[in-house]
């Protein structure tokens, strides 16, 4: 206000102040122009400076703003990072939460399950094993254990020294056995273990069971054509009159296993070994025994009917009355490493020939040393 005061006052009276003794109080026209110029300058000075102030003014209050304008924006980033932390935090802790009530909910399923496979009822052990398959089919953390569980159900319902053999085994072994070999595809830690169960007429058609144990289980017309049992073992099982076409067989391990009077026709036994088994009249039509071992083998009276028997290792087998008439790859080697009589249906190019004889007289003589060893 005082500012204001003195501008007013130096506009009235700041020509005489400044050059009084020039200025009279009757202004000439001259004089007149000096004292209008003296207060144009001052009025434009007065302008100059208020322009001045109000650009200073204007350029710290726009400083500020922009600088209040920061302080918020970063406030309001730090509040939506909080806000988006608080609300991960949340998801995953009611992500974890339902896994937990999951969790709870599949143990509660599986108990309730293995309960029921302990009934006395045949029913409501059905009930038990279709639950924990639907169990291992909802959740692939439990998958391994559903699988051991019921191989354990096998073993233990079917075991060859406490169940006594059947025609075909109990309704729920079966139900397990099916489940077992339709279970999903997952990487698995180990093997299915059937070793020294009585499945004597199970059904395994199609069945999953690659690298499966079934060591001393007794298979005796049991069903499998079109099933996987890829480096499977059978160790001293019995597989008599099984019905086992088109099945996966290779690199099985089949030593010491009685196959007798079973048709295995166009099963792929590739890299297979057949050490000491019972091959007696089994059909092996398309068979293919690619570098397969059927070493010290009994194969009396086995067809082989289009079998592949190409880099097949015969050494020691009785092909006794067996039918190798359409099979394919038998060669002179074939023949000096198996015992071939006279009554083996050989092909017709192998028929007759030195080799065929020599492999025949061989066979005889060492039947007859065998023989006469016995008989001393």
């Amino acid at each position: 206000m005082i500012t204001f005061v003195c501008f007013i006052a130096l506009l009235w009276k700041g020509p005489w102040w400044i050059d009084g003794k020039h200025l009279g109080h009757d202004l000439t026209p001259g004089e007149g122009a000096v004292v209008t110029g003296f207060r144009t300058t001052l009025v434009a000075i007065g302008a100059g400076v208020i322009a001045a102030f109000g650009l200073y003014y204007t350029d710290r209050n726009l400083k500020n703003s922009k600088e209040a304008l920061k302080h918020t924006q970063e406030s309001t980033q730090e509040q939506l990072q909080l806000t988006r932390l608080s609300i991960e935090h949340s998801e995953k802790s009611a992500v974890r939460q339902a896994e937990l009530t999951r969790e709870d909910q599949v143990t509660n399923r599986y108990v309730e399950a293995v309960k029921l496979t302990g009934s006395d009822s045949d029913t409501e052990k059905l009930g038990g094993i279709y639950a924990l398959e639907r169990i291992m089919h909802d959740s692939e953390k439990d998958h391994a254990m559903v699988v051991e569980f019921l191989c354990a159900f096998i073993r233990e319902q079917a075991h060859t020294k406490r169940t006594q053999v059947s025609a075909r085994p109990k309704e729920p072994v079966q139900a397990a056995l099916t489940v077992l070999g339709r279970r999903p595809v997952r990487p698995e830690r180990g093997r299915l273990d059937f070793r020294e169960s009585s499945l004597q007429g199970a059904s395994m058609t199609s069945g999953r069971f690659a690298g499966a144990a079934f060591d001393d289980c007794i298979l005796d017309n049991a069903q499998a054509s079109d099933a996987d049992f890829k480096e499977a073992s059978f160790i001293r099982a019995s597989l008599k009159g099984a019905w086992i076409q088109r099945a996966n067989l290779r690199t099985t391990d089949l030593d010491k296993c009685d196959m007798s009077d079973g048709n295995f026709a166009r099963t792929d036994f590739s890299n297979a070994s057949l050490f000491k088994c019972n091959l007696s009249n089994v059909m092996f039509f398309g068979a293919d025994f690619t570098e397969a071992t059927l070493d010290s083998s009994w194969a009396h009276g086995a067809h082989f009917g289009s079998a592949k028997l190409a880099k097949c290792y015969p050494e020691g087998a009785c092909l006794d009355r067996a039918n190798l008439s359409d099979a394919e790859g038998i060669t002179d080697t074939f023949l000096a490493g198996a015992y071939v009589t006279a009554e083996t249906r050989l092909p017709k190019n192998m028929r007759n020939t030195e080799a065929a004889n020599q492999a025949i007289s061989s066979t005889e003589n060492a039947f007859s040393k065998k023989g006469h060893d016995h008989q001393a």
